[in-house]
């Protein structure tokens, strides 16, 4: 899995600027904008994401500790978080070059609900090459469910993604994200597209849409969405149903619960 690594400083926030007023293409930003502000970047309000210490310890909990490096492990490997950054470095870019997913991935996903993140935090890997940010989420629909009979609308679980903050020693705080992968914020209603890979205890974000007023906002980048830009969301959640039904009645898979 090839990954390309791009760090935005102040020479690169002018280039991206200029790029995106003429092209529509995503920009960066340099640590001296104002977090608070509506970025160009697509990411709006920085405040809204999680933050790791770089220098944070480990639980010293033996179970919660053996429980987070489980978790930690999923994202060893990336060669993404710079140990020591420029100091007018803001943001640091991440490009793959793993296709897309089909823009509905229900053949894809084990768990598909609606729900609210009620709480974000973001940690390091255990080799400190990675980052993500773990979500809290209050389930208020199911959409499908291979997982467990004991999701219930209602209670909650963990996901998590690539991406978010990290705070050196030094006070300098740096965003990580993926260039085709956003992240949720808490407070916000989503419908998620989940995997459980067995690795980690969190179940890993596929993809994931907004769901906010009546309309439905495509977070993830590289599938068109057009078919879709006028669909409430009623209609946006019909046509999830509709072709997880339709993917089950042509291959008729056994549910599997853990």
């Amino acid at each position: 899995m090839k990954k390309n690594r791009i760090i935005w400083g102040i020479v690169a926030l002018v280039v991206l600027l200029t790029i995106a007023v003429s092209f529509g293409t995503k920009s960066s930003y340099s640590q001296k904008e104002n977090s608070n502000k509506q970025n160009n970047d697509g990411y709006g309000d920085l405040s809204k994401y999680a933050v790791a210490d770089y220098d944070a310890p480990l639980p010293v909990n033996t179970a919660e500790r053996d429980d987070r490096i489980r978790k930690n492990n999923r994202y060893d490997k990336q060669d993404w978080v710079v140990k020591k950054p420029h100091p007018e470095d803001g943001g640091v870019g991440l490009f793959d070059e793993i296709p897309p997913v089909p823009l509905i991935p229900d053949a894809e996903s084990d768990l598909i609900i609606v729900g609210k993140v009620t709480n974000a935090a973001a940690y390091l890997s255990n080799d400190k090459t990675g980052i993500y940010s773990e979500f809290t989420v209050e389930i208020k629909q199911i959409l499908k469910n291979n997982i467990s009979k004991d999701i219930e609308s209602g209670k909650t679980i963990i996901t998590d993604r690539a991406g978010g903050f990290v705070r050196y020693s030094n006070g300098q705080k740096v965003l990580y994200t993926n260039s085709t992968k956003a992240l949720p914020y808490t407070g916000g209603n989503f419908l998620f597209f989940l995997r459980n890979d067995k690795n980690s205890p969190n179940y890993e974000i596929i993809t994931v849409f907004e769901l906010k007023g009546n309309k439905v906002i495509q977070l993830d980048f590289g599938r068109r969405f057009d078919e879709f830009q006028n669909f409430g969301i009623s209609a946006f959640l019909e046509t999830v149903r509709n072709k997880i039904a339709e993917s089950s009645n042509n291959k008729q898979p056994e549910r599997s619960y853990e």
